[in-house]
């Protein structure tokens, strides 16, 4: 959490407040077609990561907090801060500390990737189909036609 520079307190003067930058939820581990599609609807949102660290599931929100100042990247209640940004030590911090993911998907390629490099046997009905020989990337704009069929509760065509 960024504090005042060269105050004694908080970070060092040249953190780049990452961690005001997002907020993270831990998640259960997917175990069925239901857990996947949802993880697979997360990922076809702007600024959202789901990643693995050491078995535990995480969602990770690209927010920024309305606290941080964006010039000085300070926090401007950092007095009165929450508990969760107190407890934010320097050895979990993503600018000075080690962060390791065992695995980090930023789209819903990246989930089709995990769910076939771990062997999980299970059917990803919301890829288009390409001449029977299995399925394209999903684009921005098909990622945009999704989401708004969601919103629209339009059932997906199936050929």
């Amino acid at each position: 959490m960024k504090g005042g520079r060269g105050n004694g307190r908080g970070c060092p003067a040249d953190c780049m407040a990452l961690c005001c930058k997002y907020i993270i939820r831990e998640i259960g581990t997917p175990r069925d077609k239901h857990d996947f599609d949802e993880l697979y609807w997360y990922l076809c949102h702007e600024k959202v990561a789901v990643y693995v660290e050491r078995r535990r599931w995480y969602l990770l929100v690209e927010v920024p907090c309305q606290h941080l100042n964006r010039r000085s990247l300070q926090c401007r209640i950092y007095p009165l801060r929450p508990n969760v940004c107190r407890l934010h030590s320097e050895h979990e911090c993503e600018y000075t500390g080690k962060v390791g993911f065992d695995e980090f998907m930023l789209t819903p390629e990246d989930l089709v990737k995990h769910l076939k490099r771990r062997g999980v046997p299970i059917r990803v009905p919301w890829l288009p189909k390409t001449n029977g020989r299995g399925s394209t990337p999903v684009t921005r704009p098909l990622r945009r036609s999704l989401a708004q069929r969601a919103a629209a509760s339009v059932p997906l065509r199936r050929d």
